[in-house]
């Protein structure tokens, strides 16, 4: 027998299986969805500090259930520890100057180094430092375990610089993953622990800069190239 006069023929498999076609909007992917959920409480743990940030208020500013939170990331505690490791493993997406041929060495070095403490001294890198330190006494293993995952992040920003470096026949660093731990550490050195800890640390001047660099291609690049 055909289709009833009048009714619009049906063609789904739901329909054709007595099944209501779904409605509404398709699930999330799980990466999304995890992301959602660690953009969210990053805010509210940063804003409420952590005896103050409850999964609900996570759920409620991601738009999900707090049962997906635990499925796809665990109770507070882990939400928390996931937080700071999401914002560390943040400076990845970072935008770092591209050493261009027409540039000189100090020129990409100054760029890099503006960019290492603007960085460092930026407010919500500040906030997060201040959390982390705060709860220090909960999470003992937090506090290295957060900086090594950052610094090693960075490390690899500054040593992609230095390859373009060397690609563009601007200048070699010897050693280079050796190279950008001291490069990080002659440019920033304290400036990001002292804001942490309540110093007004005013951003450094070019000339400022180009002292401690000169200590740097001095000091580092001079004696590793002979």
């Amino acid at each position: 027998m055909g289709d009833e006069p009048g009714r619009r023929p049906s063609n789904s498999r739901a329909e054709k299986a007595g099944k209501r076609p779904r409605r509404g909007r398709p699930p999330l992917g799980e990466k999304i969805q995890r992301k959602r959920i660690l953009d969210a409480a990053s805010g509210i743990f940063l804003t409420r500090g952590f005896d103050g940030t409850s999964l609900d208020a996570v759920a409620r500013e991601a738009g999900i259930t707090k049962r997906t939170i635990y499925e796809m990331v665990g109770d507070k505690d882990a939400l928390f520890r996931a937080v700071c490791n999401y914002s560390s493993a943040s400076v990845a997406s970072m935008s770092f100057p591209h050493a261009k041929p027409s540039m000189s060495l100090e020129e990409v070095l100054l760029a890099l180094a503006r960019t290492l403490l603007d960085h460092a001294l930026e407010p919500s890198r500040i906030a997060l430092s201040r959390m982390i330190m705060f709860e220090s006494m909960r999470f003992p293993d937090l506090v290295s375990e957060v900086l090594d995952v950052g610094r090693a992040h960075m490390n690899r920003q500054i040593m992609t610089v230095f390859d373009e470096m060397k690609a563009n026949h601007i200048g070699v660093i010897p050693d280079p993953i050796f190279a950008a731990d001291i490069f990080y550490d002659i440019v920033v050195g304290n400036q990001g622990f002292r804001a942490t800890i309540g110093f007004a640390e005013s951003h450094m001047t070019d000339e400022t800069l180009r002292q401690r660099l000169e200590v740097f291609m001095t000091g580092y690049l001079t004696t590793k190239n002979g």
